[in-house]
């Protein structure tokens, strides 16, 4: 028939005719044939199929649209040969002008006339096509820059020149609010990312080459310190306006970094002067260390500079293999000490010292570690990939508190010297007072003890053992020792004391001497005066009498001295009183000696 049918782009071979006849009046057999595409025939798009038979062999020549059936055979099977012919088109833009198919026969001497069958043509609009990503997988290092997802997909469409939209879609182990899409505007594209799916869209009318440019420019970022390390798979599909393209897939292997740990500078707790405070690396610094990779326990502390110097004292870890504490000694940047969590440590303070000690620099170590080095050097511990690396924090100080703590002061053991029957007035020098540590004032004394003979009063209050005297009275002059009456003597009397300062008993400071120390009196004799008695001499008138020794009266009944001498204090008013011829004056001093010669008359 005439009437035309019709090919739609991208159909399966169509057959041209099933109606079509053949005659032949005067011979039983047909020789050839001809189907030929006669009008607005396309080269390298058009085709006729035709699928040998026993006796008749097709060919077909492309750049003629002409095929061309041969060989003796039945005009029925050439009849049934024409009517299995099919039109073919093999584009995915096909020209869609109507094609004339035109058949002619052939009996051997002479060609049949033509018959014509017209196939329209209908294209349908095709996917574009993305081809050409990358195979290999990319990669992407955690705290990278964006890392360009494919340098090499291409952007194709046989049928439309232009591109409306395309998506970018992290469709594997997306991690909501880590992964980033970045994408920066171009010839009328416009990107839009939405970080809860981790999809970017873009959109606007372009080229396919400004489209290809757009997603190779598409690149990827996490933001995270602690990121998802799966690996992800991002899909790109187009679309024409009409039809997506189908999906390309590159994977990005994810490579997590271990991030250096964070610590705050610690403080071994307060300890008082003379002792220490050990505490172990995990109990310390437990509440100052964090680490964005998720390790929540420190592993233990590389320290890097220790300028302490002796006079403050030591800073000490206590080793378990050597079961005793040892000395942090040299360390540096370039070996710095690596001590594990459990290990403890400690400020061994010089006698005496308090303050607060020059302070150790440390880094912490990051809590993925499980290495058994005991140096290391901290400019190459920085960020690794490999967990059995030191990661170290940055330098931070560890110091501690050296409370003071008073010490007691000294006191002198010494002897004084007092005066027979006068009293002694002790002044604070008496007790020796010193305190060559800490420099305190001195305060007070404690009476001890007080003496077996005389008496020890303030004012004029007797004091008691266990009494204690300020130092102030005692520089007022109250603080007396009085003797008994005529007693001298060497070490007769001795007071136990202890001296105070004026220090604090804060953190069990001590004010008071820890011993007792004495003073001995030595008392110096003073000779006390002799007794005369009043007595009379009877003297017969104008008969010189003389006067001897015993007229006197004497007596010393507390030294038992002898008379030496006479002191004239008055002299008669009647007579005369003469030493060897000489008239006595008033308060003229007689020898014993003169007297007891009979000089005196």
């Amino acid at each position: 028939g005439s009437s035309s049918i019709t090919y739609i782009e991208n159909d399966t071979p169509l057959t041209i005719t099933s109606s079509l006849s053949l005659a032949d009046l005067d011979d039983t057999h047909i020789e050839s044939a001809t189907v030929s595409i006669s009008s607005n025939f396309a080269s390298g798009e058009d085709e006729l199929r035709f699928t040998d038979r026993p006796d008749i062999t097709g060919s077909y020549n492309p750049a003629l649209g002409t095929l061309t059936l041969s060989g003796t055979a039945t005009v029925a099977d050439y009849q049934t040969a024409l009517r299995s012919i099919e039109y073919h088109n093999t584009s995915d833009n096909p020209s869609t002008l109507t094609r004339a198919v035109t058949f002619q026969i052939n009996d051997g001497d002479r060609s049949s006339n033509t018959v014509l069958r017209q196939v329209e043509l209908s294209s349908s609009n095709d996917a574009p096509e993305l081809v050409g990503i990358e195979i290999t997988p990319g990669s992407y290092t955690e705290n990278d820059n964006p890392q360009t997802i494919t340098n090499n997909i291409t952007v194709n469409d046989i049928d439309d020149t232009n591109i409306e939209s395309a998506t970018v879609f992290i469709i594997g182990n997306f991690a909501s609010g880590e992964d980033k899409l970045h994408f920066t505007d171009q010839s009328g594209i416009v990107g839009s990312y939405d970080s809860d799916v981790g999809l970017l869209t873009l959109s606007g009318t372009a080229t396919l080459t400004d489209y290809e440019n757009a997603l190779r420019s598409v690149s990827y970022a996490n933001t995270s310190d602690a990121p998802s390390d799966l690996t992800r798979n991002i899909s790109f599909v187009i679309t024409d306006g009409d039809n997506n393209s189908s999906s390309l897939t590159r994977e990005i292997v994810f490579t997590a970094v271990n991030d250096a740990p964070v610590i705050a500078d610690a403080t071994i707790p307060e300890q008082l002067e003379d002792s220490t405070s050990p505490i172990t690396i995990l109990d310390l610094f437990d509440s100052l260390y964090s680490d964005v990779d998720g390790t929540d326990e420190i592993a233990g502390i590389a320290v890097s500079a220790n300028p302490a110097p002796l006079s403050e004292g030591i800073w000490q870890y206590y080793s378990i293999a050597g079961n005793s504490w040892q000395n942090i000694e040299f360390v540096s940047d370039n070996a710095a000490l690596v001590l594990d969590k459990n290990t403890e440590i400690r400020f061994l303070p010089a006698l005496n010292y308090h303050g607060t000690p020059t302070e150790l620099t440390v880094h912490a170590i990051d809590g993925q570690y499980t290495g058994t080095a005991t140096t290391i050097n901290t400019a190459r511990a920085t960020t690794d990939t490999n967990t059995d690396s030191i990661v170290l924090s940055e330098a931070r100080s560890l110091s501690t508190i050296i409370l003071p703590v008073n010490d007691a002061p000294q006191g002198t053991t010494a002897s004084l010297t007092a005066i027979e029957d006068t009293p002694y007035i002790f002044k604070g020098a008496d007790f020796g007072y010193s305190d060559p540590i800490d420099s305190d004032n001195f305060a007070a004394v404690a009476i001890e003890s007080t003496p077996t003979s005389g008496t020890l009063s303030l004012d004029t209050n007797v004091v008691n053992a266990g009494e204690v005297i300020s130092v102030t009275d005692i520089n007022n002059s109250k603080l007396i020792y009085t003797p008994e009456t005529h007693v001298n003597g060497t070490g007769i009397v001795n007071i136990d004391f202890t001296v105070l300062d004026d220090g604090s008993l804060a953190n069990n400071g001590i004010n008071q001497d820890q011993s007792t120390n004495t003073l001995s009196i030595d008392i110096l004799p003073v000779n006390d005066a002799p007794q005369g008695t009043d007595g009379f001499i009877e003297v017969i008138q104008g008969t010189p009498t003389s006067i001897n020794s015993l007229d006197f009266g004497f007596a010393d009944p507390e030294e038992q001295d002898t008379l030496a001498e006479v002191i004239i204090e008055t002299i008669p008013t009647i007579g005369q009183l003469l030493m060897n011829g000489t008239p006595v004056t008033e308060g003229q001093q007689i020898p014993i000696t003169q007297i007891n010669a009979g000089q005196l008359v």
